[in-house]
């Protein structure tokens, strides 16, 4: 199962990091005695590596990338980036077609784990992601509601480690990375 992070996404928040500290990759990687080599740090930094969760432990570490909470039922929505940084350079030259039905059970799923449920507004987005109107879209929900995979796959993303910062992945999509974020103005408030 494809992790929590984006990788495009947390790429970005690295680099940023990094320049924010005016660290040089070849200083990132004597920060952490070499561990990670100043080749491997641009890779992630262009979110070219594949993210296991021990990488993005270890980096968000070495990064000091600011820890923030999961967002909860009082600050949750569904976000679609299109970035189109040429900085950031999408996996295998772009994100594979997956079924409608996968996205909608993650999406449930990641709203599971954050002790919430899609919004008119998220319900809109998903639906503009998916291709299905609000009305197919609340009947999958309530089929994979009453069927009880909502709850398998929530428990089965909630050994993943997650960068709330950035945002919550649910899927590389066509239309680009669908996330859970905090709503804007609210503390903490991943950058888009």
């Amino acid at each position: 199962m494809e992790g929590l992070v984006s990788a495009r996404r947390f790429g970005a928040a690295l680099s940023a990091a990094r320049a924010a500290d005016g660290a040089t990759l070849v200083a990132m990687s004597r920060r952490c005695d070499q561990w990670w080599r100043p080749d491997e740090l641009a890779g992630f930094e262009q979110g070219r590596n594949p993210l296991e969760d021990s990488a993005v432990i270890s980096l968000t570490r070495l990064y000091h990338l600011g820890g923030c909470p999961l967002p909860d039922d009082q600050a949750f929505e569904l976000l679609v980036d299109r970035s189109t940084s040429s900085e950031v350079i999408p996996p295998d030259g772009g994100a594979p077609d997956q079924p409608a039905s996968l996205v909608v059970l993650r999406a449930a799923a990641v709203a599971r784990l954050c002790g919430a449920w899609l919004t008119p507004m998220d319900i809109e987005v998903l639906g503009d992601v998916v291709g299905l109107t609000p009305v197919e879209l609340n009947r999958s929900l309530e089929d994979l509601e009453s069927s009880g995979r909502i709850d398998i796959v929530a428990s089965g993303l909630a050994s993943h480690i997650v960068v709330p910062l950035i945002g919550v992945l649910i899927a590389e999509t066509p239309a680009g990375s669908l996330l859970a974020v905090r709503p804007a103005g609210r503390r903490g408030r991943p950058s888009d």
